[in-house]
């Protein structure tokens, strides 16, 4: 098994750039929305400071006016404008202008900073909100990519029985990946047993993965208890992890060259193994099927 896993894994290494073309579309429609979208928020915002801003200018100006001719009869203008520039840039007069002009704004108006920190708040919580949307159908991204792989590479399959195959196309991958989140979680929790945790979690994928291929492949003699077995689980499990140990090899492998592309390289390349797991997982069960 671990030699036809080998080889359906560089035979089809040609399918992995049908989820790296699916994510980076979706990963550029996200990009710009997010930039439409915070650029929209940064704009609402920055117009209502300055409505703010304009507003208790108004209410306040004989205070403001008052402070400003205040700040500037500080600077010694007697000597030209240049020395007078010069007075302000090597002290800190910029700077404690800025604070005072505020502070007048804020005592002469009676809550001008709380209506900027209420700008600030809403203006956060639309960040979180466009973050929240993009994160979304990031998830939707990663789930379509798998989808069109996995019917890619299972499409002869896929025309004998398409509703079995939708089946393993559907509940299997969330299950797949409700175990992920379960093993990450897990493994957070039990930092010194972490390795334990990832051979559990290897486990579970594997008889995922077979549960996958036996909804597909299956006939009425052989049910799912003569598929799951320990000898079964245990090949499954050696196969599976090579071809996870790969995906270990170019990830640390592309980090050296930037970490940004290793990412992006390697999620659609582990989205791939995954699916070549259940394709090697097919033709061992097909094999049982037969001999059985």
């Amino acid at each position: 098994m671990i030699k036809t896993s080998l080889k359906n894994f560089w035979k089809n290494l040609i399918y992995v750039f049908i989820s790296m073309g699916i994510l980076y579309l979706i990963l550029l429609l996200v990009l710009f929305f997010a930039f439409i979208s915070i650029g929209k928020e940064a704009g609402n915002a920055l117009k209502s400071v300055s409505d703010v801003i304009q507003a208790s200018s108004q209410e306040s100006s004989a205070s403001v006016n008052q402070f400003l001719l205040y700040s500037f009869e500080k600077i010694n203008w007697d000597n030209g404008v240049y020395e007078g520039l010069k007075q302000m840039l090597s002290t800190n007069w910029l700077e404690s202008t800025i604070k005072g002009f505020f502070q007048t704004l804020n005592e002469s108006t009676g809550g001008f900073d709380k209506q900027i920190h209420a700008i600030m708040v809403e203006f956060k919580n639309n960040l979180k909100a466009v973050l929240s949307v993009s994160i979304v159908f990031m998830c939707l991204g990663l789930f379509l990519a798998n989808f069109a792989t996995k019917f890619a590479i299972r499409r002869r399959s896929a025309r004998k029985d398409f509703k079995k195959h939708i089946l393993a196309l559907t509940i299997v991958p969330i299950m797949q990946i409700l175990v992920i989140i379960l093993g990450l979680f897990l493994a957070s929790l039990i930092k010194y047993y972490s390795v334990l945790v990832v051979l559990f979690l290897l486990i579970l994928l594997g008889m995922l993965s077979m549960f996958s291929s036996w909804i597909v492949h299956r006939d009425e003699n052989i049910k799912l208890k003569d598929v799951l077995t320990f000898k079964n689980v245990f090949f499954q499990f050696l196969a599976a992890s090579i071809i996870l140990l790969i995906n270990v090899v170019v990830i640390v492998v592309l980090s050296f060259i930037n970490p940004i592309f290793a990412i992006l390289v390697f999620i659609p390349f582990f989205i791939y193994s995954l699916n070549i797991i259940d394709v090697n997982t097919d033709a061992y069960i097909l094999s049982l099927v037969e001999n059985h």
